[in-house]
């Protein structure tokens, strides 16, 4: 049983698409975190500038639950 042309050319690029996605997987995977968790530990002060310019300080959160967020821009 011969395989016609087509066919040959079909599985063929079914073949390449599926290698196409599987490393595509496989590089996007999430790296791991590096650090250890710092739930429950002191935060170190620090000073920044809020959205509107103001001074923020951490030691004014001093007795409350603070979760901070920190954003990568990309620019």
């Amino acid at each position: 049983m011969a395989i016609t042309k087509t066919k040959l050319v079909l599985r063929t690029i079914i073949v390449l698409l599926l290698a196409f996605i599987g490393f595509s997987l496989y590089a996007n995977r999430l790296p791991k975190p590096t650090i250890a968790e710092a739930t429950g530990k002191p935060i170190p002060n620090f000073t920044l500038r809020d959205q509107d310019g103001r001074e923020f300080s951490i030691t004014s959160q001093r007795g409350h639950k603070v979760l901070l967020m920190f954003y990568r821009g990309y620019w």
